[in-house]
């Protein structure tokens, strides 16, 4: 059961400026109800809110493997019960046609007077586990480094905090927010980041050579991370569907493959299908059975990773005892290395067309490489 949130909403354009219809405040409701924008909206909440609770738990061991590096092998994860979550609940009424959620044309909603109806629910969960590989290199004939790696994976029944979309890449709503375990939106399977610093040989040097080649130190960022999951779109959604996302079926005869560096085409569109069919349409505009509702779950594409080298080289001229100048130069993405964002997951438009910018990478995330030069004075 909800308990609702008073009063009833509508959303309205009633400004002077615009169309020269002022709002009659605090009756407008009441008064100019011809000028709201549709059927009144609701933002209920569960009556009786569960308490989120997150139980935690780890286990590490560590192992010197010299007097100066030390290496740690560790398992985390943690369960997530009673968390919030905003549904749609306002749905055409759907009913089971051959083991599939079909809604038929002319199918009502569920409150016919009332639009938009997203209550706020306790009854999301998750669940997370990890592999944890860490190496320690203390400060020994120049270098010092330390690099970690993860092996993860995160589940839940749904990644936006109740009220936000902190992940857009969520997904669209489900038929009557029907529970759906799935990966989660910054699910991130692995994860590799490695920083150093070393000192150049030639610190000894003396003299002009010394001077010039000696006292020079590199370090470094490396980190290196596997893409996360992004919905994939039909593009359409049958106009007698009330707050259902356009999902699209799966092709149980195809599997799923990638070309990670091939941004022209990085996951093969033809895994997927217009709800109701077995098959990958061969014509278009492509036949439809305007009914079902697509039966492919949440974060089934994961989209590229992310590999970055951020590199320092850096030196210290002395200028007195007590002052010196120290020269750095920055390389942001010193390798240059592309990184892309997510693919074009929009299958087909509108009038059921092929899209043929699906599985396309047209962006970047990040930048190219950049060069920072610095002189800082040291007393």
């Amino acid at each position: 059961s909800f308990v609702s949130t008073p009063p009833f909403f509508a959303n309205a354009e009633l400004d002077s400026r615009v169309g020269g219809v002022a709002p009659r405040f605090p009756n407008a409701a009441l008064v100019q109800g011809n000028l709201l924008g549709g059927r009144p909206q609701t933002e209920p909440i569960q009556f009786k809110l569960d308490q989120p609770t997150i139980y935690k738990w780890s286990l590490d061991i560590q192992r010197s493997l010299t007097p100066t590096t030390t290496v740690e092998v560790g398992y985390a994860g943690n369960r997530g019960l009673s968390l919030m979550r905003v549904i749609l609940t306002n749905s055409s009424i759907a009913q089971e046609v051959n083991g599939r959620l079909f809604v038929p044309v002319g199918s009502p909603v569920m409150f016919p007077s009332i639009a938009r109806v997203r209550p706020k629910v306790s009854d999301s969960r998750s669940s997370y586990h990890a592999l944890r590989l860490s190496l320690n290199q203390r400060l020994a004939r120049g270098l010092q480094l330390r690099g970690s790696y993860t092996f993860s994976k995160t589940i839940d029944t749904g990644s936006n905090f109740a009220g936000s979309a902190d992940f857009s890449n969520d997904g669209t709503p489900r038929y009557l927010g029907l529970i759906e375990k799935g990966p989660a939106a910054f699910d991130q399977r692995q994860n590799l980041t490695v920083n150093f610093t070393y000192d150049l040989p030639g610190r000894n040097l003396s003299g002009l050579i010394g001077h010039v080649l000696g006292g020079w130190q590199t370090s470094g960022i490396i980190t290196a991370q596997s893409g996360s999951p992004f919905p994939v779109s039909t593009g359409y959604a049958p106009n007698h569907f009330n707050t259902i996302g356009g999902f699209p079926d799966r092709v149980a005869s195809k599997a799923i493959k990638y070309q990670p560096r091939n941004p022209d085409a990085y996951f093969d569109p033809t895994a997927f299908t217009i709800p109701g069919l077995t098959e990958y349409p061969t014509s278009f505009p492509a036949p439809v059975n305007p009914g079902y509702i697509g039966n492919l779950g949440r974060g089934v594409l994961v989209g590229p990773g992310n590999y970055v080298w951020n590199f320092v080289l850096s030196k210290r001229f002395p200028v007195t005892e007590r002052v010196g100048v120290q020269f750095r130069s920055e390389f942001f993405n010193l390798l240059n290395r592309p990184n892309f964002s997510d693919p074009n997951a929009t299958l087909f438009d509108q009038q059921r067309r092929k899209n043929a910018e699906a599985g396309t990478i047209s962006g970047t995330d990040g930048t190219a490489r950049e060069l920072q030069l610095g002189l800082k004075v040291e007393f």
